[in-house]
């Protein structure tokens, strides 16, 4: 809206601006609905592993224990791996729960939502996809200043102000 306003075309600075926020709000929609499907896969894949390591593997190891025969060498190692799982995820938990007790004890929220933000902006993927939103901000509100005759230091110092709000990584 500055931008337009310096520009001397407010209205066609806020149809802009209206635009682009728009496309960025679609854009961060379509990110979003891309990485439900991953997620589901994952979150599925540990749990099948857990069932597997907690139901499946004790009944194995209690069937060769019946029969007296000695367990393959993989299958000990599965065995001890799925009794190793279970520890850590158990001491995992447990870890969370204290952490998360300690932060309340002192009045503070859990800070998961900024540190997902902060893990995204290292992920290569969402460095890229951020910096092409930072870059289309800034080229959309440069072009709109220049095309209505702003000089280019001038233009470029109220297109830099829009920089760091994409929205993908905050």
């Amino acid at each position: 809206a500055r931008a337009g306003e310096a520009g001397g075309a407010l209205e066609q600075g806020l149809a802009a601006l209206t635009e682009q926020v728009e496309a960025e709000e679609d854009l961060v929609g379509k990110v979003r609905g891309a990485l439900v499907y991953p997620a589901f896969v994952l979150v599925e894949g540990i749990g099948t592993v857990v069932v597997l390591m907690r139901v499946v593997v004790p009944k194995l190891s209690a069937l060769f224990a019946e029969t007296g025969q000695a367990m393959p060498l993989a299958t000990r190692i599965m065995i001890g791996s799925g009794q190793g799982l279970v520890w850590g995820l158990g001491l995992g938990a447990a870890g969370l729960a204290l952490w998360a007790w300690a932060l309340r004890l002192r009045g503070k929220r859990l800070p998961l939502v900024q540190w997902l933000s902060a893990a995204s902006r290292r992920l290569p993927v969402f460095r890229r996809l951020i910096a092409q939103a930072e870059t289309a901000r800034l080229s959309a509100t440069l072009g709109l200043l220049l095309g209505n005759g702003l000089p280019l230091p001038e233009a470029l110092r109220l297109a830099a102000a829009t920089m760091g709000r994409s929205g993908l990584g905050e």
